[in-house]
C-alpha cells in the first residue's frame, strides 16, 4: 500500500538535561525502522473476544473517536454525529448518555472520557468544562477551566492530570502537565517547558496510557516517555534517538499541511504493555508497526510480508480476524481495537484463502458469532485482547 500521509505544522525539539540523558534508556527508531521481526498475536495477547454494538436507526456509529470499556458498562463517542451512546458489557444499546446542547448534562464536542474505580466519568467537553458523571448518569461536579487543555484523565479517585502539549502551555505558564483534584483546585503543576525558546508549529498527538500500574505520557514533539507517579512526580523513562531521516524542523511551515518526503519519517503513536513497546512511525509513505521489548532482545517493525491493505498491527494468528495494534488499557483490563465490520469480514475471507494457520475452533467460533452477522448497517465491532 502507498498513500501520502500528512503533518500538521512542524517538530519542537524538546531537550533533557544532562542528567536526565544519562538516567533513561534510548529507543532507536532507525534500528526499528530498518529490521522486520516476526512477530504475532498469540505471542502478546494469547486471548482475544469480541463485541459486536448493537446497530439500530437511533444508534448507528460514524466514527468511534473515544470510549471506555468495562465489564457492564460501554461508552462510545462519535465525533462525526455528535453521539455519546451507552452499550452493555456484551454490546446492546442502553441509552443515549448525553445529549447535544449547551445545558446541564449536553455537549457539543468531547475531547477526553475516562473512568476511574468508583465507576465515574470524567468527561472534558467544549474545552472548557470537565463533568464528572457515574454511570447511572448521576452529575456529580461540572468544573470551569480557566486553561484549555489537550486532555485529561484520573490519576486515582480524587486527582485528574490535565496535559497542556505545545500550543496549549503557553497559556498555562509553561508547564504541560498540571494536577487537579474533584473540586477543581490545581494541585500541582510540573514539566515546565521554555517558552521563550519555542519553534514554529502547531502540536497534535499526544497519549496518556497506564502500563504495570504507571502512568506513561507522550507528546510527538518531544522525543521522551514520562512517566506519571501517583503521588504526582513526573520523571523521563525513555528517549527517542533518531538519524537523519527523521523530519526536520525546516521541511514544514505553519502555513499548512505538506507531505511528508521519501524516505523520512516521523512517530504517530505510542503505547507499553507489560514489557512490550508500540511505536507506529510514519515511514517512506507507510505506516511500520514497531516493538521494543528490551527484556527479550527484540526490536524491529512487524509490517511481514502479509500482502492484504488492512494489514496493521501484529498479525491474527489466533482465529483469523483483523490484525491488531494495541491502544489504551480499559477498566475491565483489555486492550482495544475498534474495527470497521466489512473490514473485519474482508480479512477474514482472505485470511481463509490464504490458509492462514490459526486456531480452527476459534476460527469458526467468530465466523459464526460475528461475520455471518455483518450487514451493511452494522456497528462498529470491539475487539478486546488481554
Amino acid at each position: 500500500m502507498r498513500f501520502p500521509i500528512l503533518l500538521f505544522g512542524v517538530f519542537l525539539s524538546i531537550g533533557l538535561n544532562a542528567q536526565e540523558k544519562k538516567s533513561i534508556a534510548h529507543i532507536s527508531i532507525p534500528e526499528l525502522i530498518d529490521k522486520k521481526i516476526n512477530l504475532n498475536l498469540s505471542d502478546v495477547f494469547p486471548e482475544v473476544s469480541y463485541i459486536p454494538l448493537e446497530s439500530n436507526k437511533d444508534n448507528l456509529i460514524g466514527i468511534v473517536n473515544s470510549l471506555v470499556v468495562d465489564k457492564d458498562f460501554i461508552l462510545i463517542y462519535d465525533r462525526k454525529n455528535t453521539k455519546l451512546l451507552q452499550f452493555d458489557g456484551k454490546g446492546s444499546f442502553v441509552r443515549p448518555f448525553m445529549n447535544r446542547g449547551k445545558g446541564p448534562k449536553e455537549f457539543g464536542e468531547i475531547s477526553a472520557i475516562d473512568a476511574n474505580d468508583n465507576k465515574e466519568l470524567l468527561i472534558m467537553r467544549e474545552g472548557q468544562f470537565i463533568d464528572i458523571i457515574r454511570y447511572d448518569g448521576t452529575l456529580i461536579k461540572t468544573i470551569t477551566l480557566t486553561v484549555t487543555p489537550q486532555s485529561a484523565r484520573w490519576l486515582n479517585n480524587d486527582i485528574m492530570v490535565l496535559i497542556f502539549p505545545f500550543p496549549n502551555y503557553l497559556y498555562n505558564e509553561g508547564y504541560e502537565v498540571c494536577f487537579m483534584d474533584r473540586q477543581g483546585k490545581v494541585l500541582k503543576k510540573t514539566l515546565k517547558r521554555p517558552i521563550e525558546k519555542v519553534s514554529r508549529g502547531s502540536g497534535s498527538r499526544a497519549r496518556m496510557g497506564w502500563n504495570n500500574g504507571e502512568l506513561y505520557y507522550w507528546f510527538h514533539q518531544s522525543d521522551t516517555i514520562y512517566t506519571i507517579t501517583k503521588s504526582m512526580e513526573v520523571y523521563p523513562r525513555y528517549a527517542l534517538a533518531h538519524d537523519r531521516r527523521h523530519i526536520p524542523v525546516d521541511k514544514y511551515s505553519i502555513s499548512g499541511f505538506q507531505p511528508i518526503l521519501d524516505q523520512q519519517y516521523t512517530v504517530e503513536s505510542y503505547d507499553e504493555w507489560g514489557d512490550y513497546i508500540f511505536i507506529n512511525v510514519a515511514y517512506n509513505y507507510h505506516f511500520f508497526q514497531c516493538v521494543f521489548n528490551a527484556k527479550l532482545n527484540l526490536k524491529g517493525n512487524v509490517i511481514a510480508e502479509y500482502n492484504k491493505w488492512t494489514y496493521s498491527g501484529l498479525l491474527n494468528n489466533i482465529d483469523g480476524g483483523k490484525p491488531f495494534w494495541p491502544g489504551s488499557l480499559h477498566k475491565d483490563g483489555s486492550r482495544v481495537n475498534v474495527l470497521d465490520p466489512l473490514e473485519l469480514s474482508e480479512t477474514f475471507s482472505h485470511n481463509l484463502e490464504i490458509k492462514l494457520k490459526v486456531n480452527t475452533v476459534k476460527q469458526n467460533l467468530l465466523k459464526k458469532e460475528v461475520i455471518d452477522r455483518i450487514n451493511d448497517l452494522s456497528n462498529p465491532i470491539l475487539m478486546k485482547v488481554r
